[in-house]
């Protein structure tokens, strides 16, 4: 066994507790990759397939959360599903050149002996990583897989000015206005009772696109109350009336504290108040509030579709329209 050889053991259940202590150490690990987010997830629903990769001193370097699925006749190796990213999670002490290569050549070298014809790796943007991830974009290009790019946005509050609205294009400010002399006004939902308006509105707005959330409103709640209490939180745009106040939109967020990031993860408005807007409103109030907690930057997540080649032109220019900047989210793919 040479200096830079390595181990892939597959993960069981009984590895969580060491994963997610391990998972807290890497360089580009969040919580959706920690065993405590992915088991949410019912029994059957992904046969997972998550591997854990070890020196020759039996020390634990880096882990890949993943499960199996077979597309076109072929078994895949894909980034775990239950989670937006994930791939190669490295601690910083092997977060080297010849190493990640080397942990590349034992990954490769499990899957083909696993009997896995392809592999489908989704890894973390560098938006959310300690360290940028140019070393394992390069590392990837080098071992021949082929790569898709998806387009983000986010709000880098350093040079963001005060008030949030002076930042937007003339004709978000002028919705946000409107929205202002309509009595808008945005807080955190009171959970569990106003998460149903909230899971209803979405819900109605996903219908649109012949699709549905892909969390239950159950699960949206352990997430809140339970499992994800400390790196979650919903928000809602309300309308005051006679017979009391009504959801005009909402947005469920991530915390990525770690890296000083908040993320919009679900958002959603009624069709009823489009011409006030309470959905531009809402990316206002979320725009302050999370500088107000300490945020260094917002991310609105991508506008592309089909590994980016589709972009969302009208979503795209929404959201430029904030003062936002760009980032990418790669994919990374080969037949082994």
């Amino acid at each position: 066994m040479n200096e830079l050889s390595y181990e892939v053991i597959r993960f069981q259940e009984e590895d969580a507790a060491v994963w997610d202590d391990f998972l807290l150490q890497t360089v580009n690990g969040t919580f959706l990759q920690s065993r405590r987010f992915l088991s949410y997830h019912p029994a059957g629903r992904f046969v997972d397939c998550s591997l854990m990769i070890y020196d020759k001193k039996h020390h634990l370097v880096a882990v890949c959360p993943g499960a199996e699925q077979v597309e076109d006749g072929k078994r895949v190796f894909v980034s775990h599903p239950g989670s937006t990213f994930g791939g190669l999670l490295i601690a910083p002490k092997h977060y080297k050149a010849g190493k990640v290569l080397a942990m590349l050549d034992a990954l490769e070298a499990w899957w083909r002996e696993a009997g896995f014809d392809a592999a489908d790796l989704r890894i973390t943007p560098s938006l959310f990583s300690q360290q940028e991830e140019d070393l394992l974009d390069y590392a990837l290009f080098h071992h021949g897989y082929e790569d898709a790019v998806e387009l983000s946005t986010y709000i880098d509050y350093d040079g963001y000015r005060e008030p949030v609205e002076s930042n937007f294009a003339q004709f978000k400010r002028t919705k946000f206005h409107r929205g202002e002399r309509s009595g808008f006004y945005g807080r955190p939902l009171r959970l569990p009772e106003e998460l149903d308006d909230f899971y209803d509105i979405l819900t109605e707005n996903l219908s649109k696109y012949d699709t549905h959330p892909v969390h239950t409103r159950t699960e949206l709640l352990d997430f809140a109350e339970q499992r994800l209490s400390q790196e979650c939180g919903f928000y809602g745009i309300f309308l005051p009336g006679d017979t009391g106040e009504r959801m005009l939109a909402g947005a469920m967020m991530f915390y990525f504290h770690t890296v000083g990031v908040a993320h919009t993860q679900y958002l959603a408005a009624v069709s009823d108040y489009r011409k006030e807007s309470p959905m531009t409103f809402l990316y206002a109030c979320l725009i302050e509030t999370m500088r107000q907690r300490g945020f260094r930057k917002l991310s609105f997540g991508i506008s592309t579709e089909k590994r980016g080649r589709f972009l969302n032109a009208g979503l795209i220019t929404s959201k430029e329209a904030y003062g936002s900047h760009h980032s990418v989210n790669r994919k990374f793919w080969k037949d082994l």
